[in-house]
Parts: structure tokens; C-alpha cells; sequence
């Protein structure tokens, strides 16, 4: 096992997840590489080296596994597949969405969901708030796409009544200040420990009120 696989297993374990399969770990890594290999191309972020790239990306986006709900999710402003190309690898079964405004993140979206085989992922170029689905979303995604109110406006149609936002940010929200006059109440919000970084990190679960 390489060095970066190494690392990858113990930052899942660190992050109290289940362990990966090996054929997981193959394709988190070839995403990693893929995202190294067309960063400067497409612009996809400024993180530089495979190493960084699992801990800032992948590991980041694997830490809000334990708040998804459902089987259907949708990441919203994905930019390059972040967090829903991590998440889908580790939940082959479960159904994603992933949208941007950017043609050329939606067609490295494309080359990465075919060269690493990942079938439960579409990507969709577009603007979301004229996005449709019928079925809705249980779980509505997002990591730094938008301010907590823009992001649950502007996807509130795409949500299963039973669906809750999944918000990623750097900073703990004030949520009846940002939210109190949207019809949507608070879940939950918690920190995101992620290996090896120091930065805050935390997520934000919100749902419809009842």
C-alpha cells in the first residue's frame, strides 16, 4: 500500500468512519490525481499535491457523512465534484446529483465520473433555482456555494418533505439571525474535526418546519 493510501485509511479511521474498501480507495486516489492533473487547466483549486488534496478535499468531504439523510442527494455549486464525488465513492448504492454553472467544472465532472467508473453520479450544468426534479432530494448539499439563506432559497423546491439541508462552512452560523424569517428550523450544528488541519470547519443540518 502507498504512502497516500496509508494516509487515506488512517484519516477515514481518524475521522471515526467505517473503513474503505480497496476498490474505494483506488478511486478517491484517481480522483485526487485527477484533480491535481486538471486544476491549472479548469480552475479548479488552488490546493496543490495529492497529499493536500486528500486531507483539504476528499477528507473534508468525507467528515459530513454522518448527518446525510436518505438515499438521494444533491451538491449544490459542486465546482470540482466537491463534496459529492467523495461521498458517492463511499456510498455506491445512494443516488447523486451534482450541479454548477460552469461549463468546463460540469465536462472534468463528466471525464472524472467515467474514467473512474462511479455510476450513481450525474452532473448537470446549470443554475439551480431552475434545476427540477420531481422525486426531491433528502439530502440538499452544499460547501461554501452560498450564504445559509441563499442556499436554502434557492434549492428549497429540490427538497423532500422529509429532505434537510447539509450545509458546510468555516464558521459557526447565527442561525435565527441569518434564517428566522425563512420557514425552516435548525437540526443541527457542529464542528467538522478534519485530520491535520486547524482551520474551522462545521456543518450545518437544517429541515422544513412542520
Amino acid at each position: 500500500m502507498t504512502p497516500l493510501a496509508q494516509g487515506l485509511e488512517k484519516g477515514v479511521a481518524d475521522l471515526g468512519l467505517p473503513p474503505l474498501v480497496s476498490t474505494q480507495i483506488e478511486q478517491l486516489l484517481a480522483y485526487s490525481r485527477l484533480l491535481v492533473e486538471w486544476s491549472k487547466a479548469f480552475n479548479l483549486t488552488a490546493v496543490t499535491g495529492e497529499e493536500n488534496v486528500l486531507r483539504r478535499h476528499i477528507l473534508d468531504s468525507l467528515s459530513v457523512l454522518p448527518y446525510l439523510r436518505g438515499n438521494r442527494f444533491l451538491d449544490v455549486g459542486t465546482g470540482a465534484g466537491l463534496p459529492g464525488i467523495p461521498l458517492a465513492i463511499t456510498r455506491p448504492d445512494d443516488c447523486f446529483v451534482l450541479v454548477d454553472s460552469r461549463e468546463k467544472r460540469v465536462h472534468f465532472l463528466r471525464i472524472v465520473i467515467q474514467k473512474l467508473g462511479v455510476s450513481n453520479v450525474s452532473a448537470v450544468c446549470g443554475r439551480v433555482e431552475s434545476f427540477g426534479d420531481e422525486a426531491g432530494f433528502s439530502t440538499i448539499l452544499s460547501r461554501a456555494f452560498a450564504p445559509l439563506p441563499t442556499f436554502i432559497s434557492m434549492t428549497s423546491h429540490l427538497l423532500a418533505p422529509d429532505g434537510v439541508w447539509c450545509a458546510m462552512t468555516g464558521q459557526v452560523v447565527d442561525f435565527e439571525q441569518s434564517c428566522g424569517d425563512l420557514p425552516v428550523t435548525l437540526i443541527e450544528q457542529s464542528p467538522l474535526c478534519i485530520p491535520g488541519e486547524d482551520k474551522a470547519r462545521h456543518v450545518v443540518v437544517v429541515g422544513k418546519k412542520t
